[in-house]
């Protein structure tokens, strides 16, 4: 459609303050008068929707169809036209659905803010999705309003802007709507530090967006038996209970849950979380702890409320405040259970659920109203999470869960009953709420109730991708509130990294579980089972005999300790699964490895699968021997010799290889093995230094068993360059791996060297150097050197050196020869050679002065004074050599003589 707008000069242009002169060309006119527009907008104040940003397309908006069908105020493909509201001037029109538009704004203040739209449609309804700063922030349905001129507002309340420069985006979902303006009123002032709804967003006491990232303390306040190694013995921590106290009596199993409670959580584990780069930590509570079960109130509807359980939630939030960490309060088992699952919720039929009796409903309604009460004003409780995975049909459905039910409408209610009864002493904090079918179904649960609600949500066992978020992110989209995954967790460190990496790129929260398992290399951290515990849970599965009370509750006690963070086992691998999903690349070292030395083939790099390694196995992402690292390479127990860490890597197939990153060694020659076991034999790998195979393929022989180690033959290979890492690289797989040793090629510098002198040579020597075929001399007469080098090619043990000078001290060092080069020197060793003896027999009227051979020619000197300055002068006299020994005559007549020999 084309509009024409005849304009002569003098006219006014609606929305503009100033005449303008206009040429007209043909039968359109376009003022293009966005120019006079103050940018970056400013607000509080009025965005004119005309007045999108000016850096063209697909960067300041997008439009599907070429052209500005209204043909006014822009030249560009946005569609505007003269407006009939209110007050004049131009509307955006003909959005189509996909088409969206950027607004540079100024922010005054950080405020709490609403935003009107004004809007006009003839279609129907139609769906705008905001954004600022590329966050999401809020969704504007717009209704039909009965024509294309029939101006209507609707306004999105309660959004936290912050003060500066910022950009706004409006993204049209479902078009056929006109769109006038937004008036940006500031509603109140931002106070508090607490966490708040902003929209889309949660955001802090300074209006910043915060991704919560967390754990969940699952298995502390309410153990689920898979978490104690218990599946398939009991299914509820009530009976639990019941089987530990038929072994170990009631006041020992007291004694037991007061252990674990007291050791299971602590402040060491609370500044860990901190130190990790975690921000939250969601508390999954008993209401056992806090307050009585309705069946042992003293008086019937009474809520008698337990200091002990309240004693610890309090000490975690101190340590969270210590350490500025939010703490999420999350009711995971309600009064009576509030799902069929038992063990999440600790349900136990026939005794009636959160569902079948009024007064468990109660009780939970006056527990939130009483954590409310005491937690009012604690900025660092992030918020309340009301009822964990609620499970349960309300309209007699085939699935008992809930997760086909249409209206939830008790659950609705209860959930809008607890936000009531927290309210009245608690309009601070933040509220999650769950869904039906463990916080799938929200049918029927929407729309809000409250200014400050989150859509909780869990994941388990589907896709890492950012398409099995979509149904919740419609959610958010289509309710206006922010997203968080409250739990998720119990797979592979390639399923966690992705699961972290989407749900932050969708600006998702997000709270692992759990933080402590037993046994399990599937969480951040590991409880070590011990022995007695191992014996009861053999007990209960009929293999083992029954404990007496004192070994049992000695294997509980143990257990609890256990259960203290430094008795635990942290993974390194999980912690960077969770906190470094964007890895760029980037691999970074496990352990710190160092050639020449011993690399564990376990302890190869932290980083995504197809940069840190790569494994072929039919086990898809997860560990076969569920050993030491949860990705998917295969690691197992080993039962080696030392050296050994206890692992070894098997189930190796082709294509396989590991990385391992270390620190800078020199460029040279190394020998390298490997330590291999292999039943049948056939399997074969290299080693890659910088892209390439420099050992040749390694092939690897039947060794015995799969646990029957042998050391493969060394390869030698050398490296020009500085070596930081390499690759184990897989040709054909059946065998197991537990180390690679790298050592120098050359030989070793010989030991042990000394150093002796008489008056006519030096004599050195050493022992031997393995490898070695021969050795260099080297030798300084400073000591430091510089060394020359005075013998080659030298295939004793020893040196005798006739080159030296009488008086001189000598520095020696030794080096060893192979065919791959010269070792580094010895230790230095030093010996002076000494002058021979100078005799003097008398035969008057001469004297008689004799010396034995030199190493060097000397000359015999005299004076008659020793007082200094003496004066030496040199005896002309002839020297006889006779059998080796040089004498020389002198008269004795005169004066008292002295004599002395030195070196020519």
């Amino acid at each position: 459609m084309s509009r024409v707008s005849w304009l002569k000069a003098g006219d006014r242009v609606p929305g503009l303050t100033r005449h303008l002169l206009i040429l007209c060309i043909g039968a359109t006119a376009i003022v293009n008068a966005a120019a006079q527009v103050v940018r970056p907008i400013p607000v509080p104040g009025r965005i004119e929707v005309e007045n999108y940003d000016t850096n063209g397309p697909a960067v300041s908006y997008y439009d599907d169809s070429p052209g500005n069908a209204g043909a006014v105020y822009r030249t560009d493909d946005v569609d505007i036209e003269a407006t009939q509201d209110t007050g004049g001037g131009y509307n955006v029109g003909w959005i189509g659905s996909g088409e969206w538009l950027k607004y540079m704004l100024n922010v005054q203040t950080t405020a709490v803010y609403q935003l009107s739209f004004r809007v006009a449609s003839a279609n129907g309804a139609g769906n705008i999705q905001l954004a600022l700063d590329g966050v999401p922030l809020g969704t504007i349905v717009t209704p039909l309003t009965g024509g294309w001129q029939n101006w209507q507002t609707v306004t999105i309340s309660n959004l936290v802007l912050r003060g500066g420069v910022r950009q706004l985006r409006l993204d049209f979902r479902v078009g056929g709507q006109n769109l006038n303006y937004i008036q940006v009123t500031k509603q109140g002032d931002l106070t508090g530090g607490f966490l708040r709804v902003s929209g889309k967003q949660i955001v802090d006491g300074q209006g910043e967006n915060v991704l919560l990232r967390g754990v969940g303390l699952g298995n502390w306040m309410l153990q689920e038996p898979y978490m104690m190694d218990a599946s398939g013995i009991v299914d509820n921590q009530q009976r639990l209970k019941l089987k530990i106290t038929e072994l170990v009596g009631t006041s020992n199993m007291t004694t037991f849950y007061d252990a674990w409670l007291t050791n299971y959580m602590r402040e060491a584990d609370v500044q860990e979380f901190a130190a990790r780069g975690f921000n939250s930590i969601r508390l999954p509570m008993h209401y056992n702890l806090l307050t009585l079960p309705i069946e042992q109130e003293p008086l019937p509807g009474q809520n008698t409320w337990l200091a002990n359980g309240f004693k610890l939630v309090d000490q975690l939030l101190t340590w969270c405040e210590s350490n500025h960490l939010y703490l999420i309060l999350d009711m995971h088992g309600c009064p009576g259970g509030q799902g069929h699952d038992k063990p999440i919720s600790d349900y136990s039929p026939p005794t009636p659920s959160l569902w079948e009796n009024t007064t468990n409903r109660s009780k939970l309604i006056a527990l939130w109203r009483e954590i409310g009460s005491r937690y009012a004003s604690r900025q660092w409780i992030g918020g309340y999470d009301l009822i964990n995975e609620p499970n349960w049909t309300f309209e007699n459905n085939a699935n008992i869960n809930g997760c086909s039910d249409q209206t939830n409408a008790p659950l609705r209610q209860l959930l809008m009953d607890l936000t009531a009864a927290i309210r009245q002493a608690d309009t601070n904090h933040i509220i999650f709420l769950a869904g039906n079918c463990w916080g799938g179904n929200y049918n029927g649960i929407l729309p809000a109730w409250d200014a400050n609600l989150v859509i909780s949500f869990h994941k388990y066992w589907d896709a890492p991708t950012a398409e099995s978020l979509q149904g919740r992110v419609a959610w958010r989209d289509q309710w206006s509130l922010p997203l968080w995954l409250g739990e998720t967790g119990e797979n592979s460190n390639e399923w966690f990294r992705d699961v972290v990496r989407y749900t932050e790129q969708a600006n998702i929260g997000w709270a692992w579980w759990p933080w402590k398992k037993i046994g399990t290399i599937s969480g951040p951290v590991t409880v070590q089972k011990p022995a007695g515990y191992q014996a009861i849970l053999n007990y209960w599965r009929n293999t083992g005999p029954k404990p007496s009370t004192n070994a049992a509750l000695d294997g509980l006690l143990a257990l609890a300790q256990a259960a203290r963070f430094e008795n635990c086992v942290l993974h390194a691998d999980v912690f960077d699964a969770l906190l470094r999903p964007e890895t760029q690349g980037v691999t970074l070292p496990f352990k710190s490895n160092a050639i020449p030395g011993i690399v564990f083939a376990a302890d190869y790099d932290l980083g995504r699968i197809g940069e840190a390694y790569f494994d072929q196995s039919t086990n898809g992402p997860h560990n076969s021997g569920n050993s030491y690292r949860n990705d998917s390479v295969e690691i197992e127990s080993c039962g080696d010799v030392t050296p050994t860490i206890g692992f070894d890597v098997g189930w190796l197939d082709a294509g396989d290889w590991m990385k391992y990153s270390m620190t800078t060694s020199a460029p040279g020659t190394y020998a390298f093995t490997a330590r291999v076991a292999s039943l049948n034999g056939g399997g074969s790998f290299y080693l890659e230094v910088g892209g390439s195979n420099v050992t040749g393929n390694i092939s690897v022989p039947a060794t015995g068993g799969w646990q029957t180690w042998a050391t493969l033959p060394a390869r030698v290979f050398t490296n020009a360059a500085s070596l930081t890492a390499f690759k184990l690289v897989m040709v054909s797989g059946g065998f197991n791996l537990n180390w690679v040793w790298f050592e120098s090629a050359l030989p070793v510098a010989p030991g042990g060297a000394t150093a002796t002198a008489t008056n006519t040579h030096a004599w050195l020597n050493w022992n031997p150097s393995p490898s070695a075929t021969s050795y260099r001399v080297k030798r300084a007469t400073v000591s430091g050197g510089p060394y020359t080098t005075i013998a080659t090619d030298v295939t004793t043990t020893n040196f005798v050196d006739s080159t030296v000078t009488n008086g001189v001290t000598y520095f020696y060092l030794a080096t060893a020869i192979n065919a791959y080069g010269e070792s580094v020197a010895s230790d230095p060793v030093a010996t002076s050679v000494p002058f021979p003896k100078l005799n003097v027999a008398t035969s008057l009227p001469n004297v008689s002065l004799s010396w034995a051979n030199s190493a060097s020619p000397l000359i015999l000197h005299s004076t008659t004074n020793l007082a200094p300055p003496v004066t030496w002068l040199a005896v002309t006299n002839t020297a006889i050599n006779q059998a080796g020994i040089w004498s020389v005559l002198v008269s004795a007549v005169g004066a008292v003589r002295f004599f002395k020999l030195s070196a020519q």
